[in-house]
């Protein structure tokens, strides 16, 4: 990823530099857009994808199901999460509160589970951190 240059994309796109700065901003920006594209099917996947990770399986089956391929998604694009960083802007993509609302909303359904906040917010680092 640090070979990629604005200069490089702008050439194979077809496409003048400022064109490619106005639309993404910066180097960064592009990967961001990546990332952005690839957190919406994600998405879609957990809300209307088939069982287990989408709806029809139980609760802590599609917790599970959700650890394994928000951990999956985050390791095979630790390259361009890593490219999508900028000193002015060093915020991950994604929202960590959609992974927050959605093993909220599992856990409830799975169990009465003493200290669902905490549990909530333990389990969404974990899966949000290695960005």
């Amino acid at each position: 990823m640090d070979s990629v240059t604005m200069d490089g994309l702008a050439e194979r796109a077809g496409l003048g530099k400022g064109t490619v700065f106005r639309r993404f901003g910066t180097r960064a920006g592009i990967f961001r857009a990546l990332l952005e594209d690839d957190e919406i099917r994600f998405q879609g996947q957990v809300l209307s994808g088939p069982p287990p990770l989408g709806p029809g399986a139980e609760p802590v089956e599609r917790l599970v199901a959700y650890g394994r391929a928000r951990i999956d998604f985050l390791l095979d694009r630790h390259a361009i999460a890593r490219a999508s960083f900028h000193r002015n802007r060093p915020e991950p993509v994604g929202n960590p509160s959609v992974s927050q609302l959605h093993i909220r909303v599992l856990l409830r359904q799975a169990a009465a589970i003493p200290g669902l906040d905490g549990v909530t917010i333990q389990l969404t680092a974990a899966l949000e951190g290695p960005l």
